[in-house]
């Protein structure tokens, strides 16, 4: 199927990306690898102020991850553990379960964590990982920069632009464990400045816990989206993408209930379905660049023993700029509603069952160059304000020294 590609691209489209091996890189160009999310704006790898990771593209595909969640099994501080055939507990720096908590989990910018148990539902977050381009794993506490969740760290999936991603391709298959799966993709340019690319795709894997026929975990999904990227040029960029999932998740669930013997098991399907809408401008002003993103997501779940839907809105403004040659400053404003609907078996209440949750937060950041670029000291806040505590500061501070210029 990879001729498709060389088939279907546009000759002067195709010439105009240019994929990097990461093998042929020295130590030095590996350290330049661009990041953004230790400071929330782009910077070398090695002048990162925290212990961060890079799990790039070229590493997903030979690692042969099928999802998200296997492809961060590599990175340091990270404990990735698979429960069953569907379900994982993924966790920073240990105390990993189904309903870990306290790691930020973004999808170009989207947060994907679920305020029903402040945790990520990973079964749920996938995407076409050939067009991940890489994968931030930011071990430490983030909250000043990034707000509610982020205390054990942040991960950050990163995907390429559909610039990168021109022409066709398609990968078909079918197994005893992977029973059947099929993922295809197509990216072109609609003028000069606008690219666009649209993908789907549909898994049917068996359960890991064989019962008479099929276990009880197997599992099948199918997803589809979309991306358009305007680049007038510079680092002036309009970004609109989307995407539409529904599927199945075989889960085995004990829970209490008020008849003998007062716990039940229930082998059933779990029903899930949802789908997101993001929007990001971003353009230069001065020394540095102002971005806007907003995004809408919808998720539905129900499982044997409760079920939730839940709308999510959010804004977010962010200005980089540099008032001095050793200072880069970032200020940001977000806000956030995220409104559930939750119904459950007599044994589990939720009081009120629908209630809408508001965050609002202001944040400000000064990286400073010391001693000619040796040192560097960053220091900022957040001042966050939710329903639960009301307004919540968060301040950071940290200092980095290299000892030579190829000390990192």
């Amino acid at each position: 199927m990879a001729a498709l590609l060389a088939a279907h691209a546009s000759p002067a489209l195709a010439s105009s990306v240019s994929v990097e091996d990461l093998t042929k890189l020295s130590i030095d160009e590996l350290a330049n690898l661009e990041v953004s999310l230790v400071s929330r704006r782009p910077e070398r790898r090695a002048e990162a102020s925290g212990a961060i990771h890079v799990v790039t593209g070229d590493e997903i595909e030979r690692a042969g991850a099928t999802s998200l969640a296997d492809a961060l099994r590599g990175s340091p501080g990270v404990q990735v553990s698979r429960i069953n055939a569907n379900k994982w507990a993924l966790a920073v720096r240990g105390f990993a379960s189904p309903l870990s908590r306290s790691v930020l989990v973004l999808v170009d910018g989207r947060s994907v964590w679920t305020p029903l148990f402040a945790g990520v539902y990973w079964e749920v977050q996938d995407t076409l990982l050939e067009d991940v381009e890489r994968i931030e794993v930011h071990r430490g506490p983030s909250g000043a920069l990034f707000g509610a969740n982020a205390i054990n760290g942040v991960i950050n999936v990163v995907s390429r632009t559909a610039r990168e991603t021109p022409g066709l391709h398609m990968t078909l298959g079918g197994g005893t464990e992977e029973r059947a799966f099929g993922r295809a993709r197509y990216g072109g340019r609609v003028s000069r400045d606008v690219y666009y690319r649209a993908y789907a795709k549909y898994f049917d894997r068996d359960g890991q816990y064989p019962l008479a026929g099929s276990g009880f975990d197997d599992w099948r999904m199918g997803q589809g989206g979309f991306r358009a990227d305007w680049e007038p040029g510079g680092p002036r960029q309009l970004t609109v993408q989307g995407d539409v999932y529904a599927g199945e998740a075989g889960q085995r669930t004990a829970f209490a209930s008020y008849t003998p013997p007062f716990v039940r098991t229930v082998d059933g399907d779990a029903t899930l379905r949802g789908g997101n809408l993001l929007a990001r401008w971003r353009r230069p002003v001065g020394e540095g660049a102002l971005q806007v993103q907003a995004y809408y997501d919808h998720t539905f779940r129900r499982e044997p023993h409760y079920r939730e839907s839940r709308d999510t809105w959010d804004l977010d403004l962010q200005h980089s700029f540099a008032p001095a040659a050793a200072h880069q400053v970032v200020l940001g404003v977000g806000y956030r509603a995220s409104t559930g609907d939750f119904a459950a078996v007599p044994a589990i209440v939720l009081d009120p069952p629908r209630r809408t949750d508001d965050i609002a937060g202001v944040f400000a950041q000064d990286d400073w160059t010391l001693a000619g670029g040796r040192g560097r000291l960053t220091v900022g806040a957040r001042l966050d304000w939710n329903d639960y505590s009301g307004w919540q500061p968060q301040p950071r501070a940290r200092l980095g020294w290299s000892f030579a210029s190829r000390h990192w």
